[in-house]
C-alpha cells in the first residue's frame, strides 16, 4: 500500500514538473529536461533532445545542451547503407551548404544511428552510421566520420572524410584536405601526401 501511494505521489510530481517545463518553453522557447527538434517555437533544449526526423524542414533546429538522440525510424537502415558507400565517401563530396538556422548546435553529446543534417557539436559525438558534414569540437566516433570541421579526435572505424581537421584522425582510411595534426590507419591522405599507417601535417 505505501509503495502504490509513493508511485502515485511520484507520478503526480512528475506530472507536474512536465507541465510546468511546457508552460516555460511556451513563454521563452526553452524547454527543460526533454525537448523535440526541429520546432517552430524551441529554440533551446536543456537536458534531453529527441530530433525525429531526417527532412530539413523550415522549422528552426535548437540550442542542445545535454543530450541528443536520433529517433527518425529510417535510419535504421543506414548502418546497412553505410558500409556499402563507405569506400567511395571523399571529403572532396562534404556538403556544407545547409542554412545555419536548420544546424542544432549541441553542447554535451549526440547520438545517433545517422546524422544527416549537420549540426555543432561541442563534446562527444557517436554516430553508429557516422555523420554529413558536423562540425565537432572534442570527440568523434562512427563507421565512417565525415565532417566539415572537427577539432580534437575522430575515429572512423572505416574511414574518416574531413574538410578541415585539428587534431587526430585514426581509421581504416584517413583521409583530410586541410589537415593539421595527425592521421593514423592503413592508408592517409592529406593536402601533402598520401602514405600507409601514419601520416601528418603541421
Amino acid at each position: 500500500m505505501k509503495r502504490t501511494s509513493l508511485h502515485i505521489i511520484i507520478c503526480l510530481l512528475s506530472y507536474i514538473l512536465l507541465c510546468t517545463t511546457s508552460i516555460n518553453a511556451q513563454k521563452n522557447n526553452t524547454a527543460n529536461i526533454i525537448g523535440f527538434t526541429p520546432s517552430s517555437k524551441t529554440a533551446t533544449i536543456n537536458g534531453l533532445s529527441f530530433n525525429y526526423t531526417l527532412l530539413v524542414l523550415k522549422k528552426k533546429y535548437a540550442n542542445v545542451n545535454g543530450i541528443q538522440l536520433n529517433v527518425d525510424p529510417i535510419t535504421v537502415f543506414m548502418p546497412f547503407l553505410t558500409l556499402i558507400h563507405a569506400p567511395i565517401i571523399k571529403a572532396g563530396e562534404i556538403d556544407t551548404t545547409y542554412n545555419s538556422d536548420h544546424q542544432n548546435s549541441i553542447n554535451g553529446i549526440n547520438f545517433t544511428l545517422f546524422d544527416a543534417n549537420p549540426s555543432t557539436i561541442n563534446g562527444i559525438e557517436i554516430n553508429i552510421s557516422g555523420g554529413r558534414g558536423n562540425t565537432t569540437n572534442g570527440f568523434s566516433t562512427g563507421l565512417v566520420n565525415s565532417h566539415k570541421t572537427i577539432h580534437g579526435l575522430t575515429l572512423g572505424i572505416l574511414r574518416n572524410a574531413g574538410k578541415k581537421c585539428r587534431g587526430v584522425q585514426i581509421g581504416l582510411v584517413n583521409e583530410c584536405h586541410n589537415l593539421k595534426g595527425l592521421q593514423i590507419g592503413l592508408w592517409n591522405k592529406n593536402s601533402k601526401r598520401s602514405t600507409p599507417l601514419i601520416n601528418w601535417n603541421f
